[in-house]
């Protein structure tokens, strides 16, 4: 029985430690010429530069005057969206109206501006128990159902 307790033990760690979400840190030497090339002029100030794949794409990970962005670029260096860390103030008021009334004014745990082709959208985490909730809300605080929610 004891036997059995410790493989079942082992089996569950391997499980855990196996788990992949589908990306992988690249080395500069892997990422291809014209993904390096769009990132350094769209974001010629980055500093602490971290590639990843995520499936057939890079997604890049970087700083940028102390704040987290992300970026998802195609192999042929396009940049498909970018997003980055917001302050709870930096809100706009139209959303913060919505979280009240339709959200039980619950906390933000977590805020981000996503920009996809020039236009800003806002990612929202709010708390929530047992697991937060995301949503994805347009600048004027409707919530945006055809833009799925970038969580990395």
């Amino acid at each position: 029985m004891k036997k059995l307790a410790i493989l079942a033990m082992t089996i569950l760690a391997i499980n855990f430690t196996s788990c992949s979400d589908d990306d992988d840190a690249v080395s500069m030497s892997e990422v291809p010429n014209e993904v390096t090339l769009a990132f350094e002029t769209q974001f010629p100030e980055a500093t602490d530069v971290d590639y990843e794949t995520f499936n057939d794409q890079y997604e890049v990970d970087f700083d940028l005057n102390n704040v987290d962005y992300e970026a998802l670029y195609d192999m042929d260096g396009t940049l498909v969206k970018y997003k980055y860390d917001i302050l709870d103030t930096d809100v706009p008021q139209e959303i913060l109206t919505a979280i009240i009334n339709e959200y039980d004014d619950r906390p933000i745990d977590d805020a981000e501006i996503l920009v996809i082709d020039g236009t800003n959208y806002y990612q929202i985490e709010l708390d929530n128990i047992p697991t937060d909730d995301q949503i994805l809300f347009n600048t004027d605080g409707t919530v945006n159902t055809t833009i799925a929610y970038w969580d990395s």
